[in-house]
């Protein structure tokens, strides 16, 4: 399979990476926050655990039911769409059934059961969209371990680094990484600068953290996705080289990386809500936004009204594809139905703009190898580079304040911010 080296790298390589550092920070994270939090509250860690265990099984029940609600409700809209006139009113009829007994389900008082206390604690730490996916049982995903790093670092992640300056580096890193996830999630494709920043990043968090082992996959990864730029921005445009070999899941999943991308843009031009120019700029106007609200896909206030009832019928497909996006992006455990999602793209796609060519995406069956096509890295191209452990035109400062510390003198930087006290340090 060929693939453009931009959205090989925003999209496999970006997703390796994320999931490696989830694997060596995440379980780690989990034990040091509970372990301090316990102490805290001054809860036996045994007993949060049978707390836990009886939350989480409450959930899966609910959670069960629910679906199966929601699934027997939206067999009857299909089937509503499909089926004879003089049916419709029995089949609709079936379908506002399921509909309200979904709405009791929903409003029915629940138990309530205990979450643990050191998870009630780290949901302060998210605002309220966030909160309800913090579980002790559920994998931490990047965001989940960057904001309880960052809320914890002085009592929990501090005491692990070395000195001040190491906790400094740790907090700058976590930030960095957790900017390039919330970009690449809802936002826009990350450049080739923003991918090799984060796996940098991400690799000094887990090197500080949890040592070279745990590392070095990660770095390994970073070292590669260098070696294709740095062949991009000596071969310019045009050329291919050989990429690795995808497992099918892993080539799979970058097909549905590459048809999301591709879905949002052919629906957003088709729909008016944004233009595009003669060398491709894409300027936004004001007539409504796709996002990604509640579980389906939301054009806006602002949309024209005859795009209503093309939305209206297209809902359960949208909700297809915005469950398989957030699949991706969010790093989600379990499977997922791909073949679904690229199909309901495809059908979607044509249904608002017939007249459009749509790209197909095809999937494999087998591993796959990766033929990837060069660019000229974008403007804002910067190849990480490690630090040599010099400082430029400090030389003498440093030899000065060396000095002074191996007499036993007493030494004192000032200066504004930003001048490099802490460089010199």
């Amino acid at each position: 399979m060929e693939l453009l080296l931009r959205d090989y790298l925003a999209g496999h390589v970006m997703r390796t990476g994320m999931l490696q550092f989830e694997d060596a920070m995440g379980p780690w994270v989990k034990a040091e926050v509970k372990a301090h939090l316990c102490r805290k509250l001054k809860v036996d860690p045994a007993e949060d655990d049978h707390r836990a265990a009886a939350h989480d099984t409450e959930v899966k029940v609910w959670r069960a039911e629910r679906a199966q609600l929601v699934a027997r409700r939206d067999e009857q809209g299909e089937l509503l769409e499909a089926c004879l006139p003089r049916e419709k009113s029995s089949v609709a009829g079936e379908k506002k059934r399921f509909a309200d007994q979904l709405k009791l389900f929903d409003a029915r008082p629940t138990s309530n059961p205990p979450v643990p206390l050191w998870i009630t604690e780290c949901r302060a730490f998210f605002g309220p969209k966030m909160k309800k996916h913090v579980h002790a049982s559920n994998r931490w995903d990047v965001h989940t371990i960057v904001v309880v790093m960052r809320a914890l670092l002085p009592d929990v992640f501090a005491p692990h680094m070395p000195d001040h300056f190491h906790s400094k580096e740790l907090l700058g890193g976590i930030a960095r990484v957790m900017v390039t996830r919330v970009d690449r999630a809802h936002s826009a494709s990350p450049t080739e600068s923003d991918v090799l920043e984060a796996l940098r990043q991400m690799a000094v968090v887990t090197r500080r953290c949890r040592g070279d082992a745990a590392a070095d996959a990660i770095t390994q990864l970073l070292n590669e996705a260098k070696a294709h730029v740095q062949r991009a921005r000596a071969d310019g445009d045009g050329r291919t080289c050989a990429g690795p070999r995808l497992r099918a899941e892993e080539a799979n999943a970058q097909r549905l990386y590459e048809g999301i991308l591709a879905w949002e843009k052919h629906v957003e031009v088709a729909m008016g809500l944004v233009s595009v120019s003669a060398n491709g700029v894409i300027t936004r106007t004001r007539n409504g936004r796709l996002s990604y609200e509640s579980g389906t896909i939301a054009f806006g206030s602002t949309l024209d009204a005859k795009w209503d009832p093309v939305v209206k019928k297209l809902k359960l497909r949208f909700r297809a594809i915005a469950e398989a996006r957030h699949w991706y992006f969010h790093n989600l455990d379990g499977p997922c139905d791909i073949s679904g999602a690229v199909a309901e793209m495809e059908a979607t796609a044509n249904e608002i703009a017939p007249a459009s060519v749509w790209r197909v995406f095809p999937l494999v069956d087998v591993d796959a190898a990766v033929t990837l096509r060069l660019q000229t890295p974008s403007v804002q191209m910067c190849v990480p580079v490690p630090r040599v452990g010099e400082i430029v035109g400090r030389v003498e400062m440093v030899e000065q304040v060396t000095m002074a510390l191996t007499m036993g003198a007493r030494v004192l930087l000032h200066g504004p911010p930003g001048v490099g006290k802490d460089t010199v340090m």
